[in-house]
């Protein structure tokens, strides 16, 4: 299984080599980690593979927004220190 990484507020899996290309998994709103396996195995052997968990559940209702989700996105970015990233 994979394991789940927690550093400053950021909760996420990475699988793989951090020297790859960051291939970023964002989940929906339902489902689980498991929904993806076929997909990290995958794309395992050719890139780094980071899901954050996206703060859905720990948000005030108000604030739950696409550009919210935008902002945190783009705040784990630049927290892992990426230049670019691929994003599914």
């Amino acid at each position: 299984m994979y394991q789940i990484k927690t550093e400053s507020k950021f909760t996420y899996l990475e699988a793989g080599t951090p020297t790859k290309e960051p291939l970023l998994l964002l989940h929906g709103l339902m489902g689980g980690l498991s929904n993806f396996d076929d997909t990290i195995r995958h794309f395992l052997p050719h890139y780094n593979i980071v899901m954050p968990t996206l703060p859905i559940y720990e948000l005030p209702l108000r604030a739950l927004g696409l550009g919210t989700l935008l902002e945190f996105i783009e705040e784990f970015v630049a927290f892992k220190g990426y230049d670019r990233v691929h994003v599914i």
